[in-house]
């Protein structure tokens, strides 16, 4: 008996301030660049997955004709294919928070179907888990697999549980604080003054904006207490905990701050930033370096912290993001250089 295989790559946000709206999808034709596959079966998986995702909690699928309404006015290319960066203009325009996007390509006697979720508002299409679900052409098997693959599509949540305030006693300083899966970072860049620590261009106004910049040494013994620089295992479970939610490709994004990233030589706000940060509550800021010599680089443009793992007696590693890629990247420095600190609570 022919077999359908579907695989199912998404990108899915759900904010918890929307949990009780229903979330508008549109879920597009199936595209066959190939031109093999009969229509019964191309629209037997849509139909499905209509079904399946209007099932869901908290999900609504457009009506299909109106769909394929405004795909037609808008003359996209006549295979139905939706190129990345026309998907938020027609998302707009059909009212959608989300567009599911397929594509089916023939494989002997089996089909592969490659299933891509966008929200709207981010431009983002979300990476999640890939499934391979095999089933037959029956209307019920597809459902059945159809099912199960919304059920992993629902899988990637907003993932920041739990959020709170905290108030260092040493200068009265407040910083918000969440929770990434077991632990609680500061959403914020640490900034109490201690030997060692400088304000971005000797800036007092960087400080108050960004936090300072710490050397390796002044870093270890800047947190307050209840509070420590994150060691190399801790981020990596934070990293580890946003591969399994789905965030493997973008952690990055999903880690900075939507305001302050410089993108194409423009200071960015919210979401007009080329890297669109979905934003689940980590705020990165690119609060840039400073050199042993005293000069400073890179404001607007990276986010660079201490681990409190060092490698040797001269270097440490750190972890940073760049304005220009979408990574968690590290890498050891120099302990004498300067980097912003972002604290980790206590177990």
């Amino acid at each position: 008996m022919r077999k359908i295989i579907f695989s199912l790559l998404f990108l899915f946000l759900i904010p918890c301030s929307f949990a009780q709206d229903l979330k508008k999808v549109a879920v597009l034709p199936p595209i066959d660049k190939e031109n093999k596959i009969d229509y019964i079966y191309k629209h037997m998986v849509r139909t499905n997955m209509v079904k399946a995702i209007s099932n869901a909690q908290e999900y609504i699928c457009l009506n299909m004709d109106v769909v394929d309404e405004i795909v037609d006015v808008v003359q996209f290319q006549e295979s139905g294919f939706v190129k990345d960066d026309e998907i938020q203009n027609l998302g707009i325009m059909q009212g959608a928070n989300f567009i599911c996007k397929s594509e089916i390509t023939q494989k002997d006697s089996s089909l592969y179907i490659s299933v891509t979720i966008t929200e709207i508002e981010s431009g983002i299409t979300l990476p999640g888990k890939t499934d391979d679900i095999l089933t037959d052409f029956e209307a019920e098997s597809i459902y059945k697999a159809c099912q199960q693959l919304t059920s992993k599509l629902f899988e990637v949540k907003y993932i920041n549980s739990n959020t709170g305030t905290f108030l260092d006693q040493r200068d009265n300083n407040s910083y918000n604080w969440i929770q990434i899966g077991k632990q609680k970072w500061m959403s914020e860049n640490l900034n109490f003054k201690i030997a060692g620590s400088y304000c971005y261009e000797d800036d007092e106004q960087n400080c108050q904006k960004y936090g300072r910049l710490y050397t390796w040494e002044a870093a270890t013994n800047s947190c307050p207490d209840g509070w420590h620089i994150p060691t190399d295992s801790e981020w990596f479970e934070l990293i580890n905990f946003l591969n399994e939610n789905g965030y493997s490709n973008i952690i990055g994004s999903v880690l900075k701050s939507p305001n302050n990233w410089y993108s194409d030589n423009n200071l960015a706000n919210n979401n007009k930033s080329n890297h669109k940060s979905i934003n689940i509550g980590f705020m990165a800021l690119p609060s840039g370096s400073r050199l042993d010599d005293g000069t400073y680089y890179y404001l607007n443009q990276s986010a660079l912290y201490w681990c409190g793992s060092q490698k040797d007696d001269l270097y440490a590693w750190m972890y940073y993001l760049l304005n220009n890629n979408s990574e968690l990247q590290k890498k050891y420095y120099i302990k004498t250089l300067g980097f912003s600190v972002r604290c980790i609570m206590d177990n």
